[in-house]
């Protein structure tokens, strides 16, 4: 895109359509095999985890490759606005987190399971 205007033309290099905000591999419904939580991530860079006692949690996250770094919303009952990175690897039915940097230690153990994809 070329932008012009006083100061002459100028080349801001815009993609003119954006790609997802998180992989396709990663869009989707995901169970806990240990803890039965579902976690799910939406292409627009929202995540919903509902933990087995039915608590609800809704958050932001950011892929960098397969490196993701999730905050939950503030207000949220756990770790309000608290950054926490993993690097997720995928295969066709399970999900892993590993390398964690987290300060929330009940995100760290949520996310330290092996998460099966969730057919709904």
């Amino acid at each position: 895109m070329i932008l012009t205007g006083a100061v002459g033309a100028i080349n801001c290099g815009c993609k003119s359509t954006p790609g997802p905000m998180v992989p396709p591999l990663a869009v989707g419904r995901w169970r806990g095999a240990e803890s039965a939580a579902l976690l799910e991530f939406t292409d627009s860079g929202i995540f919903v985890v509902e933990l087995a006692d039915k608590t609800t949690l809704l958050g932001r996250c950011a892929f960098s490759g397969s490196r993701v770094v999730m905050r939950y919303q503030l207000g949220a009952a756990l770790c309000p606005e608290e950054l926490g990175q993993y690097t997720l690897e995928f295969d066709a039915v399970k999900m892993t987190a590993s390398d964690p940097a987290d300060t929330c230690a009940d995100r760290r153990s949520m996310m330290a399971q092996v998460w099966i994809r969730d057919p709904k």
